[in-house]
């Protein structure tokens, strides 16, 4: 895997891409580029993404042989969307991938565009704004998007939980604010009612002031439609303040950091969790956790297998013959039912993948699954 950081591209590599760009493809090799945070706000999730990615190339490779491989470019984002769209120029431009799969909601929904105009596949792993939903004939959804995961969360919320009022915490950017309109208007179809909205900026660090007012709102349950670190730190200023609650999210807070941060203020936190099942028996799992424990010491979460499961469903499209965005585009289209990581892969009308979730508990330090509903 190729892995590079600075994105300011002389003069002299403009005319060299644009050299490369008029010579053939070469067939003995498919090129896909990841975008991801791996330095700024947001790095401790960009790190996970990389280990999904390195196993899953190493893993397709190692069954080539002399067939042609897949390689993985990966750029860093630092977090931002004007970087990553310059890192994605670069990765088109002069690297030549037919595919890309960059990660959170603001970054990916700016990259839509160019890889649409360029018509390269953008696989989106992890990012869960409901903007990304036919968002382009060439993107597509491997995360199930805020507004449907919302709708289990709320049912969750109101009909397991039996909370009749709910407030919610979210971080101000497209993610968030997509989790906290599909989860209120769901919350309030079912009949409950949604006491308090309050967002924040992403990187923000004193809660202090919202805590009183979600303790003065005296609702059942709190969702923290936030990222792990802002969680986190929710969490442990309300454990100072006295303030104690039911507390309700979803993937984002499935990181090492995240129980480090929040300690015993995250005891008793319910979240979802589409698709991947650590303890699952079936052989693609089994596998990617050995491999996974093998490499790092720890086990794969949430971030790691889903771009784990995009890398290796970009190298079955290599291996069927694909080498440009339109073939990709083309494998992506006829998947039907495939069988991944994360349970059987297939795109709606929409491009995006059909999925329901698991719900998971923060208990004795660790994430557990919850038994499934009935």
């Amino acid at each position: 895997m190729t892995f590079r950081k600075q994105y300011t591209v002389p003069a002299v590599v403009l005319l060299l891409a644009l050299l490369v760009s008029c010579s053939p493809r070469s067939q003995t090799e498919m090129r896909v580029g990841a975008v991801l945070p791996l330095t700024g706000s947001a790095a401790n999730y960009g790190v996970l993404m990389r280990r999904g990615i390195e196993i899953a190339e190493r893993e397709i490779n190692a069954t080539t042989a002399s067939k042609p491989a897949l390689r993985v470019i990966v750029e860093d984002s630092r977090s931002n969307p004007k970087d990553a769209v310059s890192a994605l120029q670069k990765l088109i431009g002069f690297d030549r991938v037919a595919a890309v799969m960059p990660a959170l909601s603001t970054i990916v929904l700016a990259s839509t565009p160019i890889a649409e105009s360029n018509r390269i596949v953008l696989l989106n792993c992890p990012a869960n704004s409901p903007q990304l939903r036919g968002a382009g004939s060439f993107v597509f959804n491997l995360a199930i998007l805020s507004d449907q995961e919302s709708q289990f969360l709320a049912d969750y919320a109101y009909n397991t939980m039996g909370a009749r009022s709910a407030g919610i915490l979210f971080v101000n950017n497209d993610s968030g604010r997509g989790y906290q309109e599909s989860f209120r208007q769901k919350f309030s179809a079912l009949g409950g009612v949604i006491k308090l909205r309050e967002g924040h900026d992403q990187g923000a660090t004193e809660f202090r002031t919202l805590i009183e007012k979600f303790r003065n709102s005296k609702v059942d349950v709190v969702f923290l439609a936030s990222y792990y670190s802002e969680s986190a730190l929710f969490l442990v200023q309300a454990r100072e303040l006295g303030y104690n609650n039911r507390w309700l999210s979803y993937a984002s807070i499935e990181t090492p950091d995240f129980l480090k941060l929040a300690g015993k203020a995250a005891e008793g936190v319910v979240y979802s969790q589409p698709g991947f099942d650590l303890t699952a028996s079936d052989d693609i799992t089994s596998a990617f956790v050995r491999e996974y424990r093998n490499r790092f010491h720890s086990d794969p979460d949430f971030w790691s297998a889903q771009f784990y499961e995009g890398t290796r469903l970009l190298g079955r499209a290599m291996l069927s013959g694909a080498r440009t965005g339109e073939d990709v585009r083309r494998y992506l289209k006829s998947t039907r039912g495939e069988m991944g990581l994360t349970g059987p892969i297939s795109f709606d009308a929409s491009n995006c993948v059909t999925r329901s979730v698991r719900f998971k508990v923060v208990r004795a330090g660790a994430f557990q699954y919850l038994p499934r509903e009935k």
